[in-house]
């Protein structure tokens, strides 16, 4: 990826998929002096984590005052392995990690500072965040900006891109580059397309159920398309047909100045991919 967009840069953020953290709201009592917190926290949380302490990293931060006597934090865990191989990862790649962050909460971050930039984007309502990836598709919900629920299932373009594989006896990268330029996709190809998108609508509908069906649900206003396969054509208005809500697909850099060394053909595909990147920057 860095030898492809000619980059220099050294520093690197990313972030740890959703499926492998655990989430937990815990009470404190505010008397708790700050050199201490930490401890409390770690003290506290053994009692939801099934590992030991010297296993897993974990943040947290104050997420709201409950009464004078009373704090409420929210923490994030996760097995110290699976930061430490994204670690190695990157440090194998001559890069040096800054900032191992989650997931969603980066897309989180991507879409409040969108709605500061965009006309006609606002985060305050109830954003459903449907993320399709190589590997899984992702739902978030987003109410007035914050996170309130999460649920990842193992459908993704992976499948679309070993159909073609066979169909074309093209590589991965190959097909992944044939899907780019849509002119080239021919009649006999159509069908293809067509099922992995109907697919992907109808796992789309499976987990919109899901969140219906869960405590404290409410109805999204609108679903937001991000990820590798969302700008395919004809996505959107199959999402929005079988969850009958409306459906855009993302679009990070609109009213950005673009630099000159990057392909806006290229940019203008790959938009609702990079939105994880957009809030890990």
């Amino acid at each position: 990826a860095l030898n492809e967009c000619n980059s220099d840069t050294k520093h690197a953020a990313c972030a740890i998929t959703n499926s492998k953290i655990i989430t937990k709201n815990i009470n404190l009592p505010s008397s708790i002096p700050d050199t201490e917190l930490e401890g409390q926290v770690q003290t506290e949380m053994t009692k939801h984590i099934p590992y030991a302490l010297e296993e897993i990293n974990l943040d947290f931060q104050l997420n709201r005052e409950i009464n004078d006597d009373m704090n409420e934090f929210t923490v994030i865990a996760t097995k110290s392995e699976n930061i430490d191989s994204l670690i190695a990862v990157l440090e194998l790649a001559g890069l040096t990690p800054k900032i191992i962050d989650i997931e969603i909460y980066a897309v989180e971050n991507a879409l409040n500072f969108i709605s500061t930039r965009k006309a006609g984007f606002s985060i305050n309502k109830v954003l459903g965040v449907v993320d399709i990836g190589i590997s899984a598709t992702k739902l978030s919900v987003l109410e007035n900006g914050k996170l309130t629920y999460s649920r990842e299932q193992t459908f993704g373009g992976k499948q679309l891109l070993n159909d073609l594989q066979r169909s074309l006896g093209l590589s991965l990268k190959d097909s992944r580059e044939f899907l780019r330029t849509r002119d080239k996709i021919s009649i006999e190809h159509q069908p293809i397309i067509e099922n992995f998108m109907a697919s992907a609508a109808q796992e789309i509908e499976r987990a919109l159920q899901l969140f219906y069906s869960s405590e404290n649900a409410i109805r999204l206003d609108s679903i937001v398309l991000a990820g590798g396969f969302a700008s395919m054509d004809g996505m959107a208005k199959k999402i929005t047909a079988g969850s009958e809500t409306q459906t855009f697909i993302i679009s990070p850099f609109s009213g950005m100045s673009i630099g000159p060394k990057v392909e806006k053909t290229k940019l203008e595909n790959d938009q609702p991919a990079l939105l994880t990147a957009l809030g890990l920057a």
